[in-house]
């Protein structure tokens, strides 16, 4: 599909964008070799300054790193899915200079969801067209109940749909994406490796993990084992206390009851023989 000159004109404006994300991100990262994290740059203000932009308000992720943030201000129906889809295009070429990688499409309504996943899983259509030049034509449309493993991710481009509620983040109970449904456990080390759950939260500090974070993946059993009669069973009454444990991926649900069944099975022999 030929883009009109006005969308071509903001695609322009994004590619330049990413460039200079992409040379201050090389620069950035000599000044932190050279000097330490303390000195990094606002890479992503310094980029939107260099293309004339303003009003820039910069942003961190979760472990305090800057994120590049913009958006696209586009008359209605002027193609905003489309250009959407080009943008992924840029972003892996002229940004991240790949062909896979992770894609969250968030949708604000119901209707827009069901029209634009059955667009996005048409091959026919453009924005699909689109979304396979970028990825050589490894692109996989999942939605939130879809699983997926990091081998997916890192061999196709893979885009996941996602309804806006579900994203909202008004606190962390109505963060619904972030839902254990069992479906995410290869993204995370198996339950004994403490090692491996150790290093994680090192790397990813904000990760909600029950426990300390020194001993990741032998809290539960130190807890349980020393609890005794004292809070044991409180534990398991506290909900909250098990979503903290199972939403980091410290725990699948499915082994995380196992253990506590037999723990507290076990604990009841021992305080009734005693």
């Amino acid at each position: 599909m030929e883009l009109k000159e006005y969308q071509q004109n903001t695609l322009k404006r994004v590619k330049a964008y990413l460039e200079a994300l992409k040379n201050w991100r090389v620069k950035n990262d000599k000044v932190v070799a050279a000097i330490g994290k303390d000195a990094a740059l606002d890479v992503p203000l310094k980029a939107w300054e260099e293309i004339g932009g303003t009003h820039y308000r910069s942003r961190k992720n979760g472990i305090g790193e800057s994120l590049p943030n913009f958006c696209l201000k586009i008359p209605t129906g002027g193609g905003k899915t489309l250009l959407a889809a080009h943008t992924v295009d840029l972003v892996n070429r002229s940004y991240r200079q790949k062909q896979t990688g992770l894609v969250m499409w968030v949708m604000p309504t119901t209707q827009i969801y069901r029209q634009t996943i059955e667009h996005l899983r048409n091959r026919d259509h453009s924005y699909r067209q689109v979304l396979d030049i970028a990825s050589g034509g490894r692109t996989v449309i999942y939605e939130k109940t879809d699983r997926f493993t990091p081998e997916d991710v890192a061999e196709n481009l893979v885009v996941l749909t996602l309804m806006l509620p579900s994203a909202s983040r008004q606190n962390k109970e109505t963060l619904k994406v972030f839902k254990d449904s069992g479906g995410f456990g290869a993204f995370f080390p198996k339950d004994d490796d403490v090692q491996g759950h150790a290093k994680l939260l090192e790397h990813f500090s904000n990760l909600d993990a029950f426990g300390d974070g020194k001993q990741a993946g032998q809290s539960f059993v130190a807890y349980a084992t020393k609890g005794c009669n004292v809070g044991f069973s409180s534990f398991f009454r506290d909900r909250s206390k098990l979503r903290s444990a199972t939403r980091c991926g410290s725990f699948r649900p499915s082994l995380f009851w196992m253990k506590a069944t037999r723990l507290t099975a076990r604990w009841r022999r021992i305080r009734c023989a005693g």
